[in-house]
């Protein structure tokens, strides 16, 4: 009978540090998925760029892509098409909340 080697717990990883582009929205922040985006909902994208949803969001390729058009708060008239898996979580500042 082989004798049962003990097998050391491993240590957890150490919390990445934040993202400083990550979007600071305190308290108020909520993390929706796409599909839930709503026209007004305030997010900070990848490149730091605080943008303002303007339509409602449409899905398509089978529900698997989320897309909605947005634009900087900086100029709403430069509104561009933005699309999302639809498992990625997004956190937004709601308007009027």
């Amino acid at each position: 009978m082989k004798a049962r080697r003990r097998v050391r717990p491993k240590a957890r990883p150490e919390e990445p540090e934040p993202d400083p582009r990550q979007l600071e929205l305190g308290a108020s922040a909520l993390t929706v998925l796409p599909h839930e985006l709503r026209p007004g909902d305030v997010y900070r994208d990848s490149g730091g760029v605080e943008r303002t949803v303007r339509t409602l969001p449409r899905t398509y390729l089978n529900g698997h892509r989320v897309s909605a058009k947005v634009s900087p708060a900086s100029a709403p008239a430069a509104a561009i098409e933005i699309d999302w898996p639809a498992h990625q979580r997004l956190e937004v500042r709601r308007a009027g909340e």
